[in-house]
């Protein structure tokens, strides 16, 4: 257990014991968290404090190109404000080969099992696709999004940080599909 916990750790390096834990369950190996902290600790395989570094945009390998519909989906939040000041998040799902607007999801608060149960009604009228891509938000790389489904690749797709609130998303084709959406369902009474 202790080589399959290093040899994960060593592919997965920004995974705690918590994430690894749930990957070895998948595997089928059954140990108390206690247990794997334990060994996880004695293994000097904690999660290095990251070194802040200003990344020049664009940089990075692009994403490989998808040559067929449901190939590849995107997954993004959008938020506004409405004039009252509450806050709307907006989940896009949008299909990467189509360009194609899939779901929004509009709501004050999605956690993650509201984007799984999108996923899950996506994936029942349109079969899943053979990748997901996230960004790193909260809501996306949680232990239940981890618990969901292994066809879930995370890596983020833009260099920038999200925009403040009041604007639309930096990633141009989640953008434009679901601003246009937006202003026709944010107006509410």
């Amino acid at each position: 257990m202790r080589q399959r916990l290093e040899a994960l750790a060593a592919e997965r390096r920004r995974f705690g014991y918590r994430r690894l834990h749930v990957l070895l369950a998948r595997e089928g190996i059954a140990v108390n968290h206690k247990r794997l902290r334990r060994i996880y600790c004695q293994a000097n395989l904690q999660v290095r404090k990251r070194i802040k570094r200003r990344v020049a945009l664009g940089s990075g390998n692009p994403p490989p190109l998808v040559s067929r519909p449901n190939e590849r989906w995107s997954l993004d939040f959008i938020h506004a404000v409405l004039r009252d000041g509450r806050r709307m998040r907006i989940l896009t799902i949008v299909d990467d080969d189509t360009r194609e607007a899939l779901a929004l999801e509009l709501d004050t608060s999605l956690p993650s099992p509201r984007v799984i149960r999108a996923l899950d009604e996506l994936g029942t009228m349109r079969g899943y696709p053979d990748t997901i891509v996230l960004d790193n938000g909260a809501a996306l790389t949680s232990l239940t999004m981890l618990r969901w489904a292994p066809i879930v690749t995370y890596g983020c797709t833009t260099s920038r940080r999200a925009n403040p609130p009041k604007t639309p998303t930096s990633n141009p084709s989640t953008a434009n599909s679901a601003t246009n959406a937006s202003t026709s369902t944010i107006r509410l009474p």
